[in-house]
């Protein structure tokens, strides 16, 4: 029974860790805000959620130059 009890522990301490990464990949570390990673997952998921559903649709992406100087005013 201890042995099954170190297993699951291990097992939600792995699940746990793997979650922390996955949030760590799709996030900037200083601002939190979601990055291109999560984009391209996210604009993936919708592309094939809209087609299973024959649903049109469009995306643009914008690319400022400069932000940093736009964000910091």
């Amino acid at each position: 029974a201890a042995m099954i009890f170190l297993l699951t522990a291990i097992k939600q301490e792995i699940e746990n860790t793997k979650g922390l990464m996955e949030a760590a990949a799709l996030t900037d570390e200083l601002s939190k805000a979601y990055n291109g990673r999560f984009l391209k997952e996210k604009l993936v998921q919708l592309e094939n959620s809209f087609q299973k559903n024959g649903v049109n649709y469009g995306a643009a992406i914008l690319d400022v130059d400069d932000f940093k100087k736009i964000n910091d005013t």
